[in-house]
């Protein structure tokens, strides 16, 4: 039997201990050098971001900005068509998405602020490849079953689109989406919830659905005679009117249940929350005849949240992720929308010159968190419900289109559907 000297074993065990330490000394030392490269490269990352956001604020006119973001608008519509539709589990993802586009992020939903602005640039600009880009995704979207009410909010411009291509496609998805939604409020009370299989008929009535539903409904009621669906827009508006504002600053909560003696619900001033009580304001009450008695109730609503808003903007013209907190971030999807609403609302003349200073200072605050390239920056994320907004801010689909059609709106003078109007009528 061999014998194995003490010393000589002991002198090898410790080799291998040496040579097991440098290994993991060296392991280590890697782990440092790739932390250290990742932080380093997000720092110049950073600090270029912030460069061309100080070159795109310094250099660009109105319409040297609104036709660089129509053309990031654009690749995001094309880039998401390609993603998402035809996805049935889009609907509930978000997803890491557009990073050729240095975006960070993208709400998979469908994307209506995006399509309205694109719509109207496209009838500004007679740009026959980005008519191109919009038809090609509404016939992603034709192939949709409509099953959740944020889809109907592509409906707004495929209207548009049917006004003037008489595609019986187009007139039948429309028509499936007002029915989906008229069907629906019948089922629930009268009035539509966000997300009805929370809690069957009683469910929350979220600030979203004004937004996203309501006009497409005002939009649908008005152009095919379906008075039926102005009445359910205008129903839907004036109750959360009644039931979903704060008291002390005007500002709506992020909804109201029924099912509590209509009790107001969620945060107060949640930035895009407002934004969506806004856009259901204005983008309602421009399909109603001048002698509606409802359009004198939303006229009055639609100064006092003009008000309300402009004590809560910042110093750089721009709001808040929540408008009452000052150590929130700054939202450019709720200064978008915001923005747009005292536009329109000016355009319209619902509210005075006294506004004029707030939405140039909207503006300018805009390009100034917009990179050199023309992607909207610094949106907060999606909310995920009641008082849960999210954290992270970046680019998004929402603010990209949204202020393409406020700067359409500047550039033109015109509201998109005065607009339309006129481009339709010449073109007949």
């Amino acid at each position: 039997m061999r014998i194995i000297n003490p010393k000589i074993k002991l002198k090898k065990l410790l080799h291998k201990i040496w040579v097991s330490a440098f290994v993991w000394r060296i392991l280590f030392i890697l782990i440092l050098m790739f932390n250290f490269f990742f932080i380093a490269q997000e720092k110049i990352t950073n600090l270029q971001t912030n460069w061309e956001r100080r070159k795109t604020a310094d250099t660009l006119s109105d319409r040297e900005y609104f036709d660089a973001v129509y053309s990031i608008a654009l690749k995001q519509l094309e880039s998401t068509r390609k993603k998402f539709l035809g996805d049935p589990t889009a609907v509930f993802r978000v997803t890491q998405s557009l990073r050729d586009l240095e975006t960070n992020r993208s709400e998979a939903l469908t994307f209506p602020l995006l399509t309205r602005g694109i719509l109207f640039a496209n009838l500004i600009e007679s740009n026959l490849s980005g008519d191109k880009v919009l038809k090609k995704y509404y016939q992603e979207f034709l192939k949709q079953k409509i099953y959740i009410l944020d889809q109907t909010a592509d409906g707004d411009a495929l209207i548009y689109l049917e006004q003037t291509t008489h595609n019986p496609e187009y007139q039948n998805k429309i028509e499936e989406m007002a029915t989906y939604l008229i069907e629906r409020s019948k089922k629930e009370g009268g009035t539509l919830a966000f997300r009805p299989w929370q809690d069957g008929k009683k469910s929350v009535r979220h600030v979203d659905t004004l937004g996203l539903a309501c006009p497409f409904l005002a939009h649908y009621g008005s152009v095919y005679n379906k008075p039926e669906a102005t009445e359910l827009a205008v129903r839907q508006v004036l109750d959360f009117i009644q039931y979903g504002l704060d008291s002390k600053s005007g500002l709506s909560f992020q909804g109201y249940n029924p099912s509590y003696s209509n009790l107001s619900v969620g945060a107060a001033g949640w930035g895009r929350g407002v934004g969506w009580y806004a856009l259901g304001l204005v983008n309602t009450a421009i399909w109603l005849p001048k002698e509606s008695k409802e359009l004198d109730k939303l006229t009055q609503a639609i100064n006092d949240l003009a008000r309300g808003i402009v004590r809560y903007q910042q110093s750089d013209g721009g709001y808040l992720g929540l408008l009452t907190a000052n150590v929130e971030h700054y939202d450019s999807s709720a200064t978008s929308i915001l923005t747009y609403f005292l536009k329109v609302a000016r355009t319209q003349g619902w509210i005075g010159p006294e506004y004029d200073g707030a939405i140039l200072r909207g503006v300018a605050s805009l390009k100034a968190h917009t990179r050199s390239n023309g992607i909207v920056d610094d949106a907060q994320g999606v909310c995920m419900g009641l008082n849960q907004m999210s954290s992270q801010y970046g680019p998004e689909t929402y603010a990209q289109g949204m202020t393409l059609e406020l700067m359409g709106t500047i550039t033109r003078g015109q509201v998109l559907n005065d607009f339309f109007q006129e481009h339709h009528e010449s073109r007949n």
